[in-house]
Protein backbone atom coordinates (compact mmCIF):
# COMPACT_ATOMS: atom_id res chain seq x y z
CA UNK A 1 0.00 0.00 0.00
CA UNK A 2 1.13 3.26 -1.00
CA UNK A 3 1.03 6.44 1.08
CA UNK A 4 -1.60 8.70 -0.72
CA UNK A 5 0.39 11.62 -3.15
CA UNK A 6 -0.62 15.57 -3.26
CA UNK A 7 -1.83 14.68 -6.44
CA UNK A 8 -4.52 12.18 -5.15
CA UNK A 9 -6.04 15.31 -3.08
CA UNK A 10 -7.27 17.15 -6.12
CA UNK A 11 -8.16 14.39 -8.11
CA UNK A 12 -11.79 15.16 -9.40
CA UNK A 13 -15.14 13.33 -8.00
CA UNK A 14 -15.81 12.29 -11.45
CA UNK A 15 -14.52 12.40 -14.78
CA UNK A 16 -13.12 15.45 -16.89
CA UNK A 17 -15.79 17.43 -18.61
CA UNK A 18 -18.78 16.09 -16.18
CA UNK A 19 -18.44 18.24 -12.94
CA UNK A 20 -20.98 20.39 -14.06
CA UNK A 21 -23.30 18.06 -13.29
CA UNK A 22 -22.35 19.92 -9.38
CA UNK A 23 -23.93 23.14 -10.42
CA UNK A 24 -27.08 20.79 -11.13
CA UNK A 25 -29.93 21.69 -9.13
CA UNK A 26 -31.77 18.70 -10.26
CA UNK A 27 -29.05 16.11 -10.05
CA UNK A 28 -27.87 15.79 -6.21
CA UNK A 29 -24.38 14.42 -5.57
CA UNK A 30 -24.48 11.70 -3.42
CA UNK A 31 -24.84 12.10 0.01
CA UNK A 32 -21.69 9.46 0.51
CA UNK A 33 -19.44 11.62 -0.58
CA UNK A 34 -20.32 15.09 1.56
CA UNK A 35 -17.98 15.80 4.08
CA UNK A 36 -19.20 18.55 6.03
CA UNK A 37 -21.43 22.01 6.05
CA UNK A 38 -19.72 25.14 7.67
CA UNK A 39 -20.95 28.87 7.87
CA UNK A 40 -18.93 31.86 8.47
CA UNK A 41 -21.23 35.09 9.19
CA UNK A 42 -24.48 35.91 10.46
CA UNK A 43 -27.62 33.81 9.87
CA UNK A 44 -28.62 30.00 10.26
CA UNK A 45 -27.31 27.24 8.32
CA UNK A 46 -29.57 23.69 8.05
CA UNK A 47 -26.87 21.46 6.02
CA UNK A 48 -28.24 17.59 5.92
CA UNK A 49 -26.24 14.99 3.62
CA UNK A 50 -26.59 16.39 -0.05
CA UNK A 51 -29.21 19.47 1.20
CA UNK A 52 -28.85 22.21 2.84
CA UNK A 53 -30.96 25.38 3.56
CA UNK A 54 -29.39 29.38 4.44
CA UNK A 55 -31.93 31.18 6.33
CA UNK A 56 -30.75 34.92 6.12
CA UNK A 57 -30.48 36.97 9.40
CA UNK A 58 -33.38 39.72 10.17
CA UNK A 59 -31.09 42.11 9.97
CA UNK A 60 -28.12 43.26 7.54
CA UNK A 61 -25.24 41.67 9.38
CA UNK A 62 -21.95 43.79 9.96
CA UNK A 63 -20.24 40.97 7.73
CA UNK A 64 -21.64 41.00 4.01
CA UNK A 65 -21.84 38.34 2.44
CA UNK A 66 -21.83 35.71 4.90
CA UNK A 67 -19.84 31.97 3.43
CA UNK A 68 -21.15 28.78 3.17
CA UNK A 69 -18.88 26.04 2.52
CA UNK A 70 -18.97 22.07 2.00
CA UNK A 71 -16.50 19.61 1.94
CA UNK A 72 -16.27 16.68 -0.21
CA UNK A 73 -15.30 13.32 0.22
CA UNK A 74 -14.19 10.44 -1.75
CA UNK A 75 -12.60 7.05 0.13
CA UNK A 76 -12.86 8.41 3.31
CA UNK A 77 -10.33 11.20 2.04
CA UNK A 78 -10.78 14.92 1.73
CA UNK A 79 -11.38 15.89 -2.58
CA UNK A 80 -12.67 19.48 -2.68
CA UNK A 81 -14.45 22.18 -1.21
CA UNK A 82 -17.43 24.37 -2.40
CA UNK A 83 -17.93 28.15 -1.19
CA UNK A 84 -21.12 30.09 -1.77
CA UNK A 85 -21.28 33.84 -0.61
CA UNK A 86 -24.91 34.61 0.69
CA UNK A 87 -25.58 37.97 0.16
CA UNK A 88 -28.04 39.86 3.10
CA UNK A 89 -29.82 43.03 1.71
CA UNK A 90 -32.98 44.26 0.37
CA UNK A 91 -33.40 45.42 -3.30
CA UNK A 92 -31.55 48.46 -2.89
CA UNK A 93 -28.87 50.80 -1.54
CA UNK A 94 -28.08 50.28 2.03
CA UNK A 95 -26.24 52.36 4.37
CA UNK A 96 -25.02 52.71 7.85
CA UNK A 97 -23.76 55.71 8.99
CA UNK A 98 -21.16 55.56 11.61
CA UNK A 99 -21.69 52.17 12.72
CA UNK A 100 -25.56 52.91 12.86
CA UNK A 101 -28.64 50.25 12.12
CA UNK A 102 -29.09 50.66 7.94
CA UNK A 103 -31.19 52.51 5.77
CA UNK A 104 -32.80 50.56 2.61
CA UNK A 105 -33.11 53.41 -0.25
CA UNK A 106 -35.33 51.02 -2.95
CA UNK A 107 -37.00 52.48 -6.13
CA UNK A 108 -33.24 51.41 -7.57
CA UNK A 109 -32.34 50.87 -10.90
CA UNK A 110 -28.71 51.05 -12.88
CA UNK A 111 -26.96 51.12 -15.99
CA UNK A 112 -23.68 49.06 -16.57
CA UNK A 113 -21.25 49.41 -19.53
CA UNK A 114 -17.60 49.13 -19.58
CA UNK A 115 -16.97 52.76 -19.48
CA UNK A 116 -18.77 54.40 -17.09
CA UNK A 117 -21.15 52.19 -14.51
CA UNK A 118 -23.91 53.67 -11.70
CA UNK A 119 -26.59 52.43 -9.80
CA UNK A 120 -29.10 54.89 -8.25
CA UNK A 121 -32.09 54.41 -5.55
CA UNK A 122 -34.40 57.51 -4.39
CA UNK A 123 -37.23 56.98 -1.20
CA UNK A 124 -38.89 59.57 0.59
CA UNK A 125 -37.30 61.96 -0.61
CA UNK A 126 -33.61 60.51 -0.25
CA UNK A 127 -31.35 59.67 -3.02
CA UNK A 128 -27.98 57.51 -3.30
CA UNK A 129 -26.13 56.68 -6.04
CA UNK A 130 -22.42 55.18 -6.78
CA UNK A 131 -20.52 55.45 -9.93
CA UNK A 132 -17.60 53.70 -11.47
CA UNK A 133 -15.87 53.88 -14.17
CA UNK A 134 -13.97 51.00 -16.36
CA UNK A 135 -14.94 47.56 -16.05
CA UNK A 136 -18.27 46.13 -14.67
CA UNK A 137 -17.12 44.04 -11.91
CA UNK A 138 -13.93 44.66 -9.80
CA UNK A 139 -13.02 46.85 -6.65
CA UNK A 140 -11.71 50.13 -6.87
CA UNK A 141 -10.54 53.06 -4.02
CA UNK A 142 -12.92 55.69 -4.31
CA UNK A 143 -11.34 59.15 -6.19
CA UNK A 144 -12.34 62.80 -6.84
CA UNK A 145 -13.59 62.24 -10.62
CA UNK A 146 -14.40 58.55 -11.46
CA UNK A 147 -15.45 56.69 -8.26
CA UNK A 148 -18.10 58.25 -6.92
CA UNK A 149 -21.05 58.34 -3.84
CA UNK A 150 -23.21 60.57 -2.94
CA UNK A 151 -26.73 60.61 -0.45
CA UNK A 152 -28.30 63.40 -1.06
CA UNK A 153 -30.78 63.45 2.69
CA UNK A 154 -33.59 66.06 1.55
CA UNK A 155 -31.99 69.59 0.62
CA UNK A 156 -29.73 69.92 3.93
CA UNK A 157 -26.94 67.47 3.39
CA UNK A 158 -25.46 65.15 1.15
CA UNK A 159 -22.50 63.43 2.09
CA UNK A 160 -19.68 62.18 -0.48
CA UNK A 161 -16.33 60.20 -1.14
CA UNK A 162 -14.03 63.29 -0.49
CA UNK A 163 -13.63 64.60 2.71
CA UNK A 164 -11.99 68.68 3.50
CA UNK A 165 -8.43 68.64 4.20
CA UNK A 166 -7.81 71.92 4.81
CA UNK A 167 -9.64 73.43 2.04
CA UNK A 168 -8.59 70.60 -0.34
CA UNK A 169 -11.01 67.48 -1.21
CA UNK A 170 -9.55 64.25 -0.17
CA UNK A 171 -10.91 61.23 -1.64
CA UNK A 172 -11.97 59.08 1.42
CA UNK A 173 -10.20 55.65 2.53
CA UNK A 174 -12.13 52.70 1.75
CA UNK A 175 -12.81 50.96 -1.16
CA UNK A 176 -16.18 50.33 -3.65
CA UNK A 177 -16.71 46.36 -5.10
CA UNK A 178 -19.16 45.36 -7.45
CA UNK A 179 -19.00 41.48 -7.88
CA UNK A 180 -22.39 41.18 -10.49
CA UNK A 181 -23.53 42.55 -12.86
CA UNK A 182 -26.54 40.69 -14.05
CA UNK A 183 -24.45 37.35 -15.56
CA UNK A 184 -26.59 35.54 -13.03
CA UNK A 185 -29.85 37.32 -12.73
CA UNK A 186 -31.41 40.90 -12.91
CA UNK A 187 -29.13 42.16 -10.20
CA UNK A 188 -26.41 44.49 -9.80
CA UNK A 189 -24.66 43.33 -6.39
CA UNK A 190 -21.93 44.43 -4.39
CA UNK A 191 -20.87 46.82 -1.32
CA UNK A 192 -18.58 49.97 -0.43
CA UNK A 193 -17.23 51.20 2.52
CA UNK A 194 -16.12 55.16 3.23
CA UNK A 195 -13.94 55.31 6.51
CA UNK A 196 -14.05 58.91 6.31
CA UNK A 197 -16.26 60.27 4.35
CA UNK A 198 -17.34 63.97 4.15
CA UNK A 199 -20.80 66.00 3.90
CA UNK A 200 -21.68 69.63 2.44
CA UNK A 201 -24.33 71.27 4.89
CA UNK A 202 -26.55 73.55 2.61
CA UNK A 203 -27.46 76.87 4.19
CA UNK A 204 -29.07 80.07 3.04
CA UNK A 205 -26.82 83.19 2.82
CA UNK A 206 -27.99 86.52 4.85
Amino acid sequence: MRAPQQEDLLEPLTPEGKEAALLDPNTLLDPKFIEEWSLQGSGTLNGSGNTGKYIAPARIPATNPALVSVSFKSNGRPVGILLARMFCAPEGISVSIAGGDYTTYGNSGGHITNGESFVMAEQAGVTASVKWNGLNTGQWNWDLTNILFLLNIGTAQTYAQAYDGGGVAIPSPGTLEVFETGSSGPWIIGNFQLQKAGHFIYSTLP
